[in-house]
């Protein structure tokens, strides 16, 4: 890693991308930029600090639509800064706070049932690991079955976290 880079260590979890818009502006009014993410880290170009926004969205794109998605978020005045698998992050420029595509109450609905979906099939193959006695290479040591255990609690925080969002922007006015 290069001395203009700088890498950080961080976990948040799906369903708290506010909180994670709000560090990373954190982060660039300090002067260090998203360059790149990865599994809990992410890496920042030094520089001098700027007042930016960051937003993110969940949101499985294949390569043919991927320069139409890139576009519409770069009309409305984000840039892409880096996609990790179905996440995507996108910088504003600076001292601008364009609108957010993809921010109506419909389109946030059904960003939280993706990333439910998600959730729900994970705690599936969980629970199913957790159920399974034996493999062919033996039981799962008792380390592996509270690690599954924590992993599974979490999923269902996460799922009751999103049902709640889901229903509480269900409940704002329409726009």
């Amino acid at each position: 890693m290069g001395s203009n880079t700088v890498l950080r260590l961080r976990c948040f979890f799906a369903w708290q991308s506010e909180p994670e818009h709000r560090w990373l502006e954190t982060m660039a009014a300090k002067g260090l930029h998203l360059d790149a993410v990865w599994p809990f880290a992410y890496r920042f170009e030094k520089g001098a600090p700027r007042q930016v926004a960051y937003t993110i969205d969940y949101r499985r794109v294949g390569p043919s639509e991927r320069p139409e998605y890139i576009q519409l978020f770069r009309d409305a005045g984000w840039e892409n800064i880096a996609s990790l698998g179905d996440w995507h992050y996108f910088r504003s420029l600076e001292g601008k706070r364009p609108n957010k595509p993809l921010s109506d109450n419909r389109s946030i609905v059904e960003r939280y049932r993706r990333l439910l979906a998600t959730l729900v099939v994970s705690e599936g193959f969980l629970v199913a690991v957790l159920a399974g006695r034996h493999s062919r290479y033996g039981s799962l040591s008792d380390l592996v079955r509270v690690l599954v255990l924590v992993l599974v609690a979490l999923g269902a925080f996460g799922i009751i976290t999103l049902i709640r969002k889901i229903d509480e922007v269900r409940r704002q006015p329409k726009e």
